[in-house]
């Protein structure tokens, strides 16, 4: 009996980590060589799907998305299935080139340069006017308010273009209660795998 429910427990254990470690982002690694899965709008007649080798650490995908040159500003976004009070880390690899303007406070027409990234419509990025010449990993633990969660990136960058890629969201593993409905399958499962142990046994 001990042996089945160690059993059963690491059955739910190892879905309960697939469940946490999968990307909720569809297509955040831009592997297809397109926007496909993101809604872009304002100035995107500059936007486009690039190729880098090697590709960024962490995934096997050569593509990022360059954002720019312009104004007015530039959003991508997507709106991704969340849990309300679940916890998650939010990340992506960013970089960018060209002249830093510095004439801030950026705005359209204003002709600074500003990168923003947001969780539900709070801001956790902000980089304003700076030069990110390398690769820079970023990541946040954020907190889902509702059912679904819209994921945005915001790009003011006249001249030079911001390069963002490998985005994610996954679940940090919060602790949750579980459902009546699964709750009662659990049992349901792990009781007859007990009378099926006692028919063998007798």
């Amino acid at each position: 009996m001990k042996k089945l429910l160690g059993i059963l427990t690491t059955a739910l254990a190892l879905a309960t980590f697939q469940a946490q470690s999968q990307n909720l982002v569809q297509n955040g690694d831009f592997a297809t060589g397109t926007f496909a899965d993101w809604t872009l709008s304002g100035n995107v007649s500059w936007d486009s799907i690039l190729s880098f080798h090697p590709p960024l650490p962490g995934t096997t995908s050569p593509y990022v998305a360059c954002l720019g040159p312009n104004p007015p500003p530039i959003d991508m976004s997507q709106t991704i299935a969340t849990t309300i009070g679940d916890s998650y880390t939010f990340s992506f690899y960013v970089s960018r080139n060209g002249d830093v303007p510095g004439t801030g406070p950026v705005g359209p027409g204003l002709g600074g340069s500003e990168f923003t990234a947001s969780f539900g419509g709070s801001q956790v990025f902000d980089s304003v006017d700076t030069a990110i010449p390398n690769w820079t990993l970023e990541s946040f633990s954020v907190v889902a308010t509702g059912p679904s969660t819209v994921v945005e990136f915001t790009s003011v960058s006249p001249p030079g273009d911001y390069f963002v890629g490998d985005i994610s969201v996954t679940d940090a593993g919060r602790a949750k209660v579980p459902e009546v409905g699964s709750t009662v399958g659990m049992l349901g499962a792990a009781m007859a795998g007990l009378a099926l142990l006692r028919r063998k046994l007798a």
